[in-house]
């Protein structure tokens, strides 16, 4: 088993409840979504975890299948799905560089929101993107999901700002090659890749795509996110469109922890 699976595998129910604190995140990749889908898809929900967007989207009129490496996390998707009284399409235990249960051109719409920036090796990450446009029909829409190496940094301004002198040159390696080496096992987070804003664009470049758009999914929020969520309802819900409606800007893909590339197969 990987190291990531074995994370995953831990408890699928912290990835669940992740979202409720990644509002900008969720909400805006959803916005995207909505926008980009026509009705009725086949969806593969690849790395898609315990299903919150699977769900989502099942619940909007897709027929969805939600792939991963961890099997917990497809259990604990079943349970979800039967607690809202519906099923997704399939719930497939899957390597995201081996698509092998998939044949070509299968799916309307593939998502790679999880699976890239747990693959440490370049050729691995190719690969994984290659599989996708493999099982998507012509025209169909790709969206991949990066965490940005910008994120750590903003994440430590918020949550631990007198930790710079202890983690400055760990810091200063990871920024400059997007590698995380988790510290422990267990821990926060897992060993993974993260990916410099501005390189996303032409990396992306070398695939049979034509680009639709990136998005900094927190905008240019990311660092005042905790304060917004103390927020009334309606003061976080105008925040939550203003990041939807500036999510393509150069200060919001600088400005956010995670990022989405939308594009659709040649």
């Amino acid at each position: 088993m990987s190291k990531g699976a074995a994370y995953y595998n831990q408890d699928p129910d912290r990835e669940w409840r992740r979202l409720d604190t990644h509002v900008f995140e969720w909400a805006t990749t959803m916005h995207y979504l909505k926008r980009y889908m026509s009705p009725g898809q086949t969806v593969l929900d690849l790395g898609g975890g315990p299903g919150r967007y699977a769900l989502a989207l099942n619940r909007l009129g897709h027929r969805v299948t939600l792939a991963d490496l961890a099997e917990e996390n497809l259990h604990f998707a079943q349970t979800k799905a039967e607690e809202q009284k519906t099923s997704l399409a399939g719930y497939v235990h899957v390597d995201a560089r081996h698509l092998t249960p998939f044949g070509d051109g299968t799916f309307d719409t593939a998502l790679a929101l999880g699976p890239l920036y747990h693959l440490l090796e370049e050729a691995d990450r190719v690969q994984a993107i290659r599989e996708c446009l493999r099982v998507l029909k012509p025209g169909g829409l790709l969206a991949v999901a990066f965490i940005s190496t910008y994120g750590a940094l903003y994440d430590a301004v918020v949550t631990d700002p007198a930790s710079l002198q202890k983690w400055r040159p760990r810091l200063r390696l990871f920024m400059a090659t997007g590698i995380h080496q988790a510290p422990v096992e267990g821990g926060t987070c897992t060993d993974a890749w993260f990916a410099d804003p501005y390189e996303i664009g032409p990396w992306m470049g070398q695939f049979s795509l034509d680009p639709v758009c990136l998005i900094g999914a927190e905008s240019m929020l990311a660092q005042s996110k905790y304060i917004l969520y103390q927020q009334p309802s309606h003061i976080l819900d105008e925040w939550i469109d203003f990041a939807c409606e500036t999510a393509e800007s150069p200060a919001a893909l600088a400005g956010s922890e995670h990022l989405v590339y939308f594009g659709r197969k040649r």
